[in-house]
């Protein structure tokens, strides 16, 4: 999330309805965030990749994507494919990067320069328990005065630990990234203590991640266009330019910034892409 004066309504209303609502983007029971992948989301990832690795170039960022009459060549200063087909997943300001011969359509390249990512942090305190729970506090919070206006309890079943997890959006975030991890460790370990007691203050590990210091993502949780650009270049969004197409979950018509979307536009991109063979 962005300050609201820069983001586009007609797409925050797009995605909403590609969720359900609203209300159902932010609900944990029955929600979109109702379900958890037993250690960690990074586990399909891996998963895939052990079935098709030899495939699969690791640290080898694409540079430039060029299309010729019977091919295209992809690849950096040090290695190049030649290949049929491309697929785009990248958020499309990371999409930047790459240099595409010929250029790309205008208005493809309108809604490269005109999406931003949204400015996420994710901070974990852990704890040698949930604290939290011999008060009979639930370990969550919505809380408009602190730096940290949301937390769940995101300890694992099965662990004796206690997990705090936020998530700090927009200006809140960009104000803790001028600090240093320790400076930001001081601040949201206060603002749990307001709320769930000083035992908050000690926690056993802390760790945060900023999406946005990942040059491969550029930020959380999906792509947002500037007031004007949706609208009027949103359907652009998923048509092949070429032999190249586009895929990530800005491009699905359901569950949009979700892996949920992530995965269907896949699967439409596959469905493109046979169709067209």
């Amino acid at each position: 999330m962005q300050n609201v004066k820069n983001v586009s309504l007609f797409q925050a209303l797009v995605n909403a309805k590609a969720t359900g609502s609203l209300k159902q983007t932010e609900k944990v029971e029955d929600g979109a965030l109702s379900d958890r992948i037993s250690g960690g989301a990074q586990g399909i990832s891996n998963y895939i990749y052990n079935l098709v690795k030899d495939a699969v170039k690791l640290n080898c960022p694409v540079s430039f994507v060029t299309q010729l009459e019977s091919y295209i060549l992809i690849g950096n200063d040090d290695l190049s494919v030649k290949t049929k087909k491309v697929i785009v997943t990248a958020p499309l300001p990371v999409v930047k990067n790459i240099k595409f011969t010929p250029e790309l359509p205008i208005e493809k390249q309108t809604l490269i320069n005109s999406m931003e990512m949204g400015t996420v942090i994710k901070c974990n305190a852990i704890y040698d328990r949930p604290f939290w729970e011999e008060t009979g506090l639930s370990g969550s919070m919505v809380c408009l005065d602190e730096i940290v206006e949301l937390s769940v309890d995101n300890s694992v079943p099965g662990s004796d630990r206690g997990i705090i997890t936020s998530l700090i959006h927009a200006n809140r975030a960009k104000e803790l990234l001028q600090l240093s991890e320790h400076e930001r460790k001081e601040i949201l370990l206060k603002a749990y203590a307001n709320i769930f007691g000083e035992k908050a203050l000690n926690p056993i590990m802390y760790i945060d991640y900023s999406f946005t210091n990942n040059p491969w993502i550029g930020g959380a949780y999906s792509g947002l266009f500037k007031n004007g650009i949706y609208s009027k270049y949103g359907k652009y969004l998923t048509k092949p330019s070429g032999n190249i197409h586009w895929a990530g979950t800005e491009t699905s018509t359901l569950f949009k910034g979700f892996m949920e979307g992530v995965v269907l536009s896949g699967e439409r991109v596959a469905k493109e892409i046979l169709n067209q063979n």
